[in-house]
C-alpha cells in the first residue's frame, strides 16, 4: 500500500514541478526545476518498477539500461556513433565526458516506453501485470515497439534540449531543429538494445500487482508530456537561438517539439490505456481428484 501512495506522490511532484517550470514568472530555461522533474519521474520509476517486476527485476532493468546508455553515449562522443558528434553541457560529475546523470534519462523514460509497449503488444494484454513467458511478443515484438516509443519521446524533446535549453551541442547541426537524423536512429538502436537484452530475462521476475491504476499511471504521464510542450509554446518568449551558424526562432522550436510529441506520444499512450483495462483471464483450474467426473466406458 505504501508504494502505491509513493507512486501518487512522485507523479504529483512531477506534475507540480512541470507546471511551476512553465509559469510566466519563471526564467527559462528552468534548469533546476527540470532536474526536479527528472528526479520525481525517477522516483516514480523506481517504485512503479518494484511493484511491476519486484526489486530484483528493477535492479536488473536499471543496470541494463544505464550501462547500455552510458556505453552508447561514450562511443558517440568519442567517434560519432550512433548519435553523431556532440558535447554535453550538463553540469555535474562526468565519466568519459558523459555526465553521470544523463543515462538516468534512458532509465526513466525507457521504463515508461517498456511499460506502454508491454500493454500494447497483443501477447501481453495486461502487462506488466500478466506477462506471458516465452511469447514472441515478449522476446521480439515488445522491445521493437518500446524502442520506437522511446525514440518518439526523444523526437519531441531534442529540438528543445539542443537549442533553447542548451543541454548539448552537435558539431554539425542539421535535420530537425539542428538535430541530425543520426541522433534519432541512435535512440532507436540504443533503446532496442536495452529492451531486447532486458526481454531475455524479464520472464524471471514475477509481477507483484495487477491493479488497473498501476497500469494507467504511465499512460497518463506519457499523454501529459505533449500537453506540457503546448504550454511551452503558449508561453514561448520572443527571440531566436543560434546553433552552428543556424538561427532558430524560439517559438518555432517549441511548436516543432509540440507537434512531434503529439504525433508520436499520444497514440501509444491511448493504445496502452485501452489495453490496460483488459484483465488477464485466469487459466481453468483442475478440479480436485475426488471431484473429477468418472470416466464411463461404452460397450
Amino acid at each position: 500500500m505504501a508504494r502505491y501512495v509513493l507512486c501518487w506522490v512522485f507523479a504529483g511532484l512531477w506534475l507540480v514541478f512541470s507546471v511551476v517550470a512553465r509559469l510566466p514568472t519563471i526564467t527559462r530555461p528552468a534548469t533546476t526545476l527540470e532536474g526536479l522533474q527528472l528526479g520525481a519521474l525517477l522516483g516514480f520509476t523506481v517504485v512503479h518498477a518494484s511493484l511491476s517486476i519486484g526489486w530484483r527485476g528493477f535492479v536488473t532493468y536499471f543496470a541494463t539500461s544505464y550501462l547500455v546508455a552510458f556505453a552508447f553515449e561514450a562511443t558517440s562522443i568519442a567517434s560519432g556513433f550512433p548519435f553523431g558528434h556532440y558535447v554535453h553541457h550538463t553540469e555535474g560529475p562526468r565519466l568519459l565526458d558523459v555526465p553521470v546523470v544523463v543515462p538516468m534519462t534512458y532509465v526513466t523514460y525507457g521504463w515508461f516506453a517498456w511499460t506502454l509497449a508491454r500493454l500494447i503488444t497483443p501477447a501481453a494484454p495486461a502487462a506488466p501485470a500478466a506477462p506471458q513467458p516465452g511469447s514472441r511478443a515478449d522476446r521480439v515484438v515488445t522491445p521493437l515497439v518500446a524502442a520506437f516509443i522511446l525514440a518518439g519521446w526523444d523526437f519531441g524533446y531534442d529540438a528543445i534540449g539542443s537549442t533553447v535549453r542548451d543541454l548539448y551541442t552537435y558539431r554539425d547541426p542539421s535535420g530537425f531543429m539542428g538535430v541530425p537524423l543520426s541522433n534519432f536512429l541512435g535512440w532507436l538502436l540504443s533503446g532496442w538494445v536495452i529492451f531486447q537484452l532486458f526481454a531475455l530475462v524479464a520472464d524471471r521476475f514475477s509481477p507483484a500487482t495487477a491493479k488497473l491504476g498501476h497500469r494507467l499511471w504511465p499512460c497518463a504521464i506519457w499523454a501529459l508530456i505533449p500537453v506540457l510542450y503546448l504550454a511551452d509554446l503558449v508561453n514561448a518568449p520572443e527571440g531566436t537561438v543560434e546553433r552552428g551558424g543556424r538561427e532558430f526562432v524560439v517559438a518555432d522550436v517549441y511548436e516543432a517539439s509540440a507537434t512531434a510529441a503529439i504525433l508520436t506520444m499520444l497514440l501509444p499512450a491511448a493504445l496502452a490505456a485501452s489495453r490496460a483495462r483488459v484483465r488477464p483471464v485466469a487459466a481453468p483450474r483442475e478440479p480436485p481428484p475426488g471431484n473429477r467426473p468418472r470416466e464411463t466406458s461404452v460397450g
